[in-house]
């Protein structure tokens, strides 16, 4: 079994910035920011270390940026593909191929850029995986997670059937990976495997995210805006604790789920 955890970072990026007149560079700072500020730590963070990171960059993007977003990679943990979105699927599937010519299946999950997954949401995912190795292929779909306003600092809670971080277990004989279409119709192809016991994923809604919105039930609402995350989950037999501690800001938050 080899596990990837894919993430679309700026494909067609050119397009979107000339129509809204933004500068590239300034763009990405910020995208670098958010990324290494939110969902890097998160990524990193995981309990399980058996999976390949891999983050897609168009191949027009400033050999800049990606000097300063390898920098920002301390743990060597990403590996970097770069190609045009209109090839994204077929060098995807290529570049998996080739490293799982040996393996009898191979799972792909899905996270945006700006998201993250608590810390053993990825080896629960193999362990699902490794449970139902009879009836590949299947989707994963963990169903419940927080949305996170960084802007306004508050929680929600959310429960999202065919979300952004659904997994596709597939046969390495026939490889499509889970972005062979958009998330909403995964099930439209696959059985779907749902785990709806707990939060399992991050959402983050922030200046720059032009796509989701904030839905869902509050759940803590901070006193300022949470400017960087560092998440902790320390597991018990009856709830899930999560301390969750901001840089420059001295006071934490503990938030209980049943």
């Amino acid at each position: 079994m080899k596990h990837f955890l894919i993430t679309r970072f700026n494909l067609g990026f050119e397009k979107n910035l000339k129509i809204n007149g933004i500068d590239s560079y300034e763009w990405h700072q910020t995208r670098i920011e958010i990324f290494f500020n939110y969902t890097y730590p998160l990524i990193v963070g995981q309990d399980c270390f058996d999976f390949e990171w891999i983050v897609i960059f168009d191949p027009r993007t400033n050999k800049e940026v990606l000097d300063l977003f390898s920098e920002k990679d301390l743990f060597r943990k990403i590996t970097i593909l770069q190609c045009a979105a209109e090839k994204f699927l077929f060098e995807l599937r290529n570049y998996i191929m080739v490293r799982t010519f040996s393996e009898n299946f191979v799972i792909t999950t899905r996270v945006d850029s700006d998201d993250g997954f608590f810390p053993d949401s990825l080896s629960r995912i193999q362990k699902i995986c490794e449970k139902n190795q009879d009836h590949i292929p299947f989707a994963i779909n963990l169903n419940k997670g927080l949305i996170v306003d960084v802007e306004r600092g508050v929680l929600y809670k959310k429960e999202f059937p065919s979300n952004p971080f659904i997994s596709l277990v597939e046969n390495t004989k026939n490889i499509e990976t889970v972005y062979f279409e958009e998330h909403l119709n995964v099930g439209k192809k696959f059985d779907v495997i749902e785990d709806s016991n707990r939060p399992y994923w991050l959402q983050l809604i922030h200046s720059g995210n032009l796509v989701n919105q904030v839905k869902g039930y509050p759940t803590v609402f901070y006193s300022k805006r949470i400017k960087k995350v560092s998440i902790f989950f320390i597991r018990s037999s009856i709830t899930y604790r999560v301390f969750s501690l901001f840089k420059v800001i001295s006071f934490k938050v503990l938030v209980r789920f049943k």
